[in-house]
């Protein structure tokens, strides 16, 4: 839209984009399958969480997530981002690196490909991104 020649926008294009993200999230909010998958992959989630959290106590100490020498002033005070939060993106870049290199996320990446809807319009424009 910022554009010099605004009038080539593919408004119906962005319309069929939201369109199908729009479907997508209903599917995944209010179809039980896909609302038991996301729960299986939220304690995965949490899983992981966890054992960054028991890693980061036991190297960091209170810093990472450990008891508190001292009285916490303000609830959430005491989370420190560079001591618990970056180790899990750490876990889960490492993990998803390991999965790339065993050709597990490229297949994923496939299987997506090959189960999203053909629409026209968008094959050459969106779903290239995908394959």
């Amino acid at each position: 839209m910022i554009s010099e020649q605004r009038r080539r926008f593919p408004l119906r294009l962005v319309i069929i984009g939201l369109a199908l993200q729009l479907l997508l999230a209903i599917l995944l909010f209010k179809v039980p399958l896909f609302q038991s998958l996301f729960l299986v992959l939220n304690k995965v989630v949490l899983t992981l969480e966890n054992a960054t959290d028991a890693g980061t106590s036991m190297v960091f100490g209170y810093l990472g997530g450990g008891s508190l020498p001292f009285s916490e002033p303000f609830p959430g005070s005491a989370y420190i981002l560079a001591f618990r939060g970056l180790p899990l993106v750490l876990l889960i870049s490492a993990l998803s690196s390991l999965l790339f290199y065993w050709r597990v996320l490229p297949r994923i990446v496939q299987g997506c490909s090959v189960s999203a809807p053909s629409i026209p319009s968008l094959r050459s424009s969106v779903l290239i991104c995908i394959r």
